[in-house]
């Protein structure tokens, strides 16, 4: 039944940004009848070389996107973006998939609500592009909650607001599961709440890493609730609970950002699993250019992971530094991280060091 809600949500989304490109507005809405609505193709390719201590080196591809954006009368809006992730990855199987398929409608400037395929709005990296990333990767814990099917693109409905701009902002949305195993998927799903409060500069749209061309002060905390009872997990039947708060924060070349999150697995009895975790990072761009036009940004990261002993899993701490150039924005760029990473248990501490060049050519 799942798969075929994930079908239905792709040819809606298709069907509707291909429908859009040929229907023309109102003469109410630009004041003639022939205007037809903006519509974008756009994709990327992200070749990535990992250098690991104690470990294999690696090359390989490590996301493809290929998507169409349409948006018509100010109002109407659709997405359909298929990925290719981990191609020639050691070990990994890579296969093609939807990444988002939604269709979506702003009742307002400062509202909009979308239906099908999208990213949940649990997190703020959660619903960052990855075209924007300034590390490889997104935080520990937002990886772990990710990996439960809870903070990653998953199949719903969501509604957000702003009641001032800038100012207070609320959102909402229903969603069921999309990144789980097959024979915990087919039947058996059950759906998840999300609720967000919190303040926002950036107003109703799709946060990212850094906004180039910027030197407004931009804010935006918010806070993050979610729950889904009686989820069939590995272990057995269990209530899932996570909140979490983020912010960020820029003013100009300087952005800084963070945040504080937490899940819960209740099991009915003293084994409950709690997976908690925060992140701190910063970065600022170089005051001169490369080559005339290119920027470096230098970004720097500091998280750890902790949960508690009923996980099985050590703790985990980890530094970042990251040097970032820009020959055109997002468009044409290369990341150099550096991630020191230490696994922690009583009964042992592992060190080890990896270096990630990643380069990325969008359109």
């Amino acid at each position: 039944m799942l798969r075929y809600v994930e079908e239905m949500f792709g040819k809606w989304a298709l069907t509707a940004c291909v429908v859009m490109m040929f229907i023309p507005e109102s003469a109410s809405a630009r004041g003639d009848m022939t205007s037809l609505p903006e519509w974008r193709l756009y994709g990327r390719v992200q070749p990535r070389i990992e250098y690991h201590s104690g470990a294999e080196d690696d090359i390989y591809i490590r996301r493809m996107r290929l998507g169409l954006e349409l948006q018509h009368w100010e109002r109407f809006e659709a997405k359909f973006e298929l990925k290719y992730d981990n191609y020639q990855k050691r070990d990994t199987d890579s296969n093609l998939k939807s990444e988002n398929a939604y269709v979506g409608y702003h009742p307002s400037r400062r509202s909009r609500v979308r239906f099908g395929l999208m990213n949940s709005l649990f997190s703020r990296e959660g619903q960052v592009s990855d075209a924007t990333y300034q590390f490889s990767d997104r935080s520990t814990i937002v990886n772990q909650i990710k990996a439960e099917g809870l903070a990653d693109n998953v199949k719903g409905v969501a509604y957000q607001a702003l009641f001032s701009n800038p100012g207070l902002a609320a959102g909402g949305g229903v969603y069921y599961d999309n990144d789980v195993s097959p024979e915990l998927r087919e039947g058996r799903d059950k759906p998840q709440y999300v609720l967000t409060f919190g303040y926002s500069s950036e107003g109703i749209g799709d946060p990212k890493s850094f906004y180039f061309g910027s030197d407004r002060l931009r804010i935006d905390i918010t806070t993050y609730f979610l729950y889904m009872g009686n989820r069939d997990t590995a272990e057995r039947d269990a209530d899932l609970m996570a909140t979490g708060l983020d912010y960020y924060i820029q003013q100009g070349d300087l952005s800084l950002g963070g945040g504080f999150f937490q899940l819960v697995k209740r099991f009915g009895d003293s084994n409950n699993q709690v997976k908690q975790g925060y992140y701190l990072e910063g970065a600022d761009f170089l005051p001169f250019r490369f080559f005339g036009y290119g920027r470096l940004q230098l970004a720097m990261r500091y998280q750890q992971y902790l949960p508690n002993t009923t996980t099985l899993q050590p703790d985990e701490t980890e530094y970042s530094v990251a040097a970032n150039l820009y020959l055109n924005k997002n468009k044409f760029k290369t990341q150099f991280v550096y991630n020191r990473n230490t696994l922690k248990q009583p009964a042992f501490t592992q060190h080890s060091e990896e270096l990630v060049i990643q380069m990325q050519v969008a359109w």
